[in-house]
């Protein structure tokens, strides 16, 4: 029978091997993890990378779509140069790992290519670098994803991009959400308009993101954004920008957005609203930016942006800046707010022969019709109508200055024409030479001044008094005045050791003029304070010794000693619970003539105490003993007593009882007391304390030994109480099987161990001899 079965089965593998390959086997990304936050799936080579995708996507065999599947790398993973398809709708986390994909082809011709199509709003994707990835595509093109409202952070491309139409950037083509912490390395060339080296259109964050590759395109085209309404912060660009219109170092057109702390130093080329940070700025804020390169333009260049129509503050240019038309060294056509800003670059004219009357430069803006206040220009400015501030001025030009040169004879003019106000202003005559405020003036005139060098530097300069606000915006020094928030004055704050209680730092340097940290001597990196600050230690505190042992009546004192600074510091030990003995003892101290204060030790486990009380009037009638008081707990061990009769004796006991289930049940019994309220009656006195000439000892085993005691008497003139009462003095064992004692003291040995040997007064005076048996 089992040979009929088993030719059944062979048969029945022969042919469904005949149907099916055996020899394959499915292995799923899900044998690695579950897709979750907890556990996501482990991705070790491409295979799997392209399940996960496929899980994503919904084009798994077995897995049902998850958009929000989470996937970490756990290897680099090298692709087969095959056609990527994009995941879409991506919502869950996705670790690169610090890992590197390469050999991805991410082509298509369709909409938001990238190696993520779209990141939702909850998706995010980190630490990874595309290498050998080049990605092309129509609209919303980038090599992490074609459109962001998630976070993509920590990550590098190393691949090209090409668009074919709007919105391309090396990481993302159109970011809502977060990207930070990112480096592009790749070319970004298209041919339609918004597109830059980190983000083509950016209307969510852009923060601490580096551009190194060459942008090209026709508008809109920066090296960091194309766009942008949104925010960019802490970034640069060092590759160069190319393109035809609003062309920017690190964004091309600003309509509603923000840079601040960002710079540029790779060359800018184009023809209309050319800047170095920015192309062309409409309602967006430009703070703490500046460029270092040499900038070109047709139409409105400027060494921060061409055109401007919101604030720019804190910002400096140190290039030059070669322009045809409106050609200024930090905006060439300013229609807002331009202060606290400085250019030292050179303004250098294209313009054709024939066409030179528009050629309209100034070392701060060509054409002004905004307001520009607390700025200077170093810079020498090429052109027929130039001015070493500004060539056309419609408005307000305040509280600036010139050490530069300007117009076609390099002469001193502030202004070439001026249709607005001009005061405050001030220009180095000595380098100069002629000076003459403005050329055509139309406007107004207030404390326009030709000073010596001299005359304009130095600490303790007085020229400068008459402007407003000076001391807060700028700093006098041994040359020109400086802005106060753009110089530097450092000092070297050397590396110091954190101690256990103090900070320490690294080594760092603070400018004396902001107030700003920074990590070098050339003030090019800053930091904040915690970059630089190393806490304090903290003591590392020893196990501890005991300097002063607790007792049941004083606390004690344990004394810790810090192993890295000696330091000491000491913790109260608490007063010890009273101890515990498999005797109830009882004693009694009077309180003035008539009351009396009622003591007793712990007894294990008890519920409470019960207190009895009756006066003595002989043997035969006190058989029985009034209860006059229940304390309740195990937590109090005294109680007082005060009208009772003066002069008179009482016999006390105490019981302690635990209660079970509702029932009382007695512990056990403390011996009888005899005490005398006052500490007298008639000619009899209670024991005042015992003294014992030996309190430890040690026995072998069935030896003896003899107690001395003495009982001292409180009232010397009188007698103790007679035994025929209560014994004036009694003995007790707390371990009989150790050691035990009769009525006269005589201490019998009896097994190994240690025990305690009590001695009893009358009025419960106690005192104890330690008896160890060997």
């Amino acid at each position: 029978m089992k040979n009929k079965t088993m030719s059944l089965l062979l048969s029945f593998i022969m042919i469904f091997s005949l149907f099916f390959d055996l020899s394959y086997q499915i292995v799923y990304a899900m044998d690695k993890g579950d897709g979750t936050r907890e556990n996501p799936y482990k991705i070790s080579n491409y295979s799997e990378l392209k399940e996960f995708a496929e899980i994503v996507n919904g084009g798994h065999e077995t897995i049902p779509q998850n958009t929000a599947a989470c996937g970490i790398l756990t290897n680099d993973i090298e692709g087969m140069n095959d056609d990527w398809i994009p995941i879409w709708n991506y919502s869950g986390i996705f670790d690169g790992n610090n890992k590197v994909i390469s050999k991805l082809k991410i082509s298509n011709y369709n909409d938001y290519i990238g190696f993520f199509g779209h990141i939702d709003n909850e998706g995010i994707v980190k630490n990874v670098s595309l290498k050998e990835c080049d990605t092309s595509g129509n609209y919303y093109v980038g090599s992490l994803a074609g459109e962001n409202k998630g976070i993509i952070t920590n990550c590098k491309n190393y691949g090209n991009i090409t668009g074919s139409n709007h919105h391309s950037g090396g990481i993302a083509g159109y970011n809502k959400g977060l990207v930070s912490n990112c480096d592009n390395y790749g070319d970004v060339n298209t041919q339609g308009s918004s597109h830059g080296g980190i983000v083509g259109d950016n209307s969510g964050t852009i923060t601490n993101c580096h551009n190194y590759g060459v942008i090209e395109g026709s508008d809109s085209i920066g090296g960091v954004a194309g766009d942008n309404d949104g925010n960019i912060n802490s970034c640069f660009n060092t590759g160069s920008v190319k393109g035809e219109d609003y062309i920017g170092g690190i964004c091309g057109n600003s309509f509603f957005g923000n840079l601040m702390n960002s710079y540029n130093v790779g060359t800018v080329d184009g023809k209309y609203s050319i800047g170095g940070v920015v192309g062309h700025n409409i309602y967006g804020f430009i703070s703490y930016c500046h460029n270092s390169q040499n900038i070109s333009g047709n139409y409105y260049t400027g060494g921060i942006t061409g055109w401007n129509e919101n604030i720019i503050t804190h910002c400096y240019n140190t290039k030059n800046v070669n322009g045809t038309y409106y050609t200024g060294g930090l905006v060439g056509w300013n229609l807002s707010s331009l202060n606290n800003s400085y250019n030292t670059g050179d303004v250098n004219v294209l313009v054709p022969s024939d066409d030179t009357y528009r050629s309209i430069n100034g070392g701060l803006a060509g054409s002004n019709e905004g307001t520009i206040t607390n700025c200077y220009n170093s810079g020498t400015i090429a052109g027929i109508h130039a001015g070493c501030l500004v060539g056309y001025n419609y408005n307000l030009l305040a509280n600036s200055y010139s050490c530069g040169k300007a117009g076609q004879h390099m002469d001193g003019e502030l202004v070439e024409t001026n249709n607005g106000t001009m005061q405050n202003l001030y220009y180095d005559k000595t380098i100069g030479g002629i000076f003459s405020g403005t050329i055509n003036n139309n406007g107004n005139f207030d404390n326009i001044l030709a000073l010596t060098t001299k005359e304009m530097t130095g600490k303790d300069c007085k020229v400068y008094e008459s402007w407003t606000n000076f001391e807060d915006n700028w700093v006098l020094t041994d040359s020109y005045p400086v802005l106060k928030a753009l110089t530097h004055k450092l000092e070297k704050i050397n590396p110091k050791a954190a101690s256990c209680t103090e900070d320490g730092n690294y080594e760092y340097y603070v400018c004396s003029y902001c107030g700003k940290y920074y990590k070098d001597e050339e003030a090019t990196c800053e930091i904040q304070k915690d970059d630089f600050v190393l806490k304090a230690t903290g003591h590392q505190w020893d196990k501890g010794i005991i300097t002063k042992k607790a007792t049941e009546k004083s606390t004690g004192i344990k004394t810790y000693t810090c192993s890295l600074c000696n330091a000491k510091k000491t913790e109260i030990i608490k007063k010890l619970s009273p101890t515990s003995t498999n005797i109830l003892f009882a004693n009694v101290k009077t309180y003035k003539k008539t009351g009396l204060l009622i003591k007793w030790n712990k007894v294990k486990n008890a519920s409470g105490y019960e207190i009895y009380l009756e006066k003595y009037q002989n043997k035969k009638k006190n058989k029985a003993y009034k209860k006059v008081k229940t304390i309740k707990g195990n937590n109090t061990f005294s109680w007082k007593t005060k009208s009772l009769k003066k002069q008179t004796p009482y016999m006390i006991y105490v019981k302690a009882y635990v209660t079970k289930k509702g029932k009382k049940k007695y512990l056990q019994s403390s011996p009888r007391i005899f005490v005398f309220t006052g500490d007298t009656f008639k000619n009899y006195t209670n024991a005042k304390s015992i003294t014992l000439k030996q309190t430890k000892l040690s026995l072998k085993k069935k030896k003896t030994f003899k107690i001395k005691a003495q009982i001292n008497k409180i009232k010397k003139n009188k007698k103790l109480m007679p035994d025929t009462y209560v014994a004036s003095i009694r003995y007790f064992s707390s371990n009989k099987k150790i050691a035990s004692v009769d009525k006269k003291g005589k201490i019998t040995a009896k097994g190994k161990g240690t025990c305690y040997i009590y001695i009893y007064s009358h009025n419960g005076i106690t005192s104890k001899v330690k008896v160890t048996v060997k």
